[in-house]
């Protein structure tokens, strides 16, 4: 694998192919020719030493788990937070320009208050349908910063509504926002169990933080999905290659639908938060009945704080 910005200068994972790795051999290194007579001459690397070195099982590469655009705990409590490789997570760090954010070894209480007010602020406007749903939406908003201190698996996080335009898209965008810089790209979910395992090996493949199961409208079941849900290590055949995929599973899973239905295999792996604004048209609520009408945008302006305040309350945890 390397990593490789794309058009928008985000970070992403790369396989490499031949190509690639002639590519990397022609930056790392001169290669030449010696003809029986004359001068050496400038050549391309050989293919052949190409695929030597794309198939070698002994080179001493670091271990890449993936990249993050936030500061986040060590499985010691310690914060990675210097940009670059992480030899301990195996993260790449790639935060924005300027970004920065501030995190206290040892939290006062008035410091912690404050994290939690930014946080009510933020998120806690929803209609949740009672204390539950919010505790664990806070607990989906310190999942990312503390995920590498999880050796294991994280459960689904299944948010549940009676009625469409209640807000939980709204609600997962922003956590990712906040905790990624984008919006996390939603999947299609169907009952084919083989389709499902497809999208979910490459969504890992690419080192993506947010699976994001969105307006499910069939029962979710799949025991691809119940499978990745408690794996450590995620391991599926390539399409369109005689090779298998091996990575680490470090994902946070949510799934929103309209009253969803889960199998009792998926519902051990998840937790519920439940919404309802109690209204026949939620999507016709006026922007003033809103703290923060465009949530998205002032979360990406406030974005450093948020995160901030996430640390916080995880370093006070500590």
């Amino acid at each position: 694998m390397r990593i490789k910005r794309n058009e928008s200068g985000e970070l992403g994972i790369q396989d490499l192919t031949i190509d690639h790795v002639l590519y990397e051999l022609t930056r790392a290194a001169d290669f030449y020719r010696q003809p029986k007579k004359g001068d050496t001459e400038d050549v391309y690397p050989p293919r052949d030493v190409a695929r030597y070195a794309l198939s070698a099982t002994k080179w001493a590469l670091p271990a890449l788990s993936g990249i993050t655009t936030i500061p986040t705990f060590r499985p010691d409590g310690s914060v990675l937070d210097k940009r670059g490789y992480d030899r301990v997570t195996g993260l790449v760090y790639d935060p924005p320009a300027g970004f920065e954010v501030s995190v206290p070894e040892a939290p006062t209480a008035d410091e912690v208050g404050t994290a939690l007010t930014l946080i009510d602020e933020w998120i806690g406007q929803f209609p949740y349908q009672d204390q539950a749903s919010l505790a664990n939406t806070v607990a989906l908003a310190l999942t990312p910063p503390l995920r590498e201190v999880i050796t294991g698996p994280v459960p689904l996080a299944a948010i549940d509504k009676p009625s469409p335009g209640t807000g939980a898209t709204l609600l997962v965008e922003s956590l990712a926002v906040a905790t990624s810089g984008t919006e996390p790209g939603a999947l299609g979910v169907t009952k084919d169990d083989d389709e499902t395992r497809k999208q979910i090996t490459a969504k890992l493949r690419t080192g993506e933080r947010w699976l994001f199961l969105d307006n499910v409208n069939v029962e979710l079941r799949t025991s691809a999905l119940a499978r990745a849900l408690t794996a450590t290590e995620w391991e599926d055949r390539i399409l369109g290659v005689s090779k298998t995929a091996r990575v680490p599973q470090r994902a946070v899973w949510v799934a929103t639908g309209n009253n969803l239905s889960l199998s009792l295999e998926i519902a051990r792996r998840s937790y519920w938060i439940r919404m309802d604004a109690r209204l026949a048209k939620p999507w016709e609520r006026p922007a003033t009945a809103f703290k923060h009408p465009d949530l998205k945008d002032w979360t990406r302006e406030h974005r450093a704080e948020l995160l901030s305040a996430l640390l916080v309350i995880g370093r006070n945890w500590f």
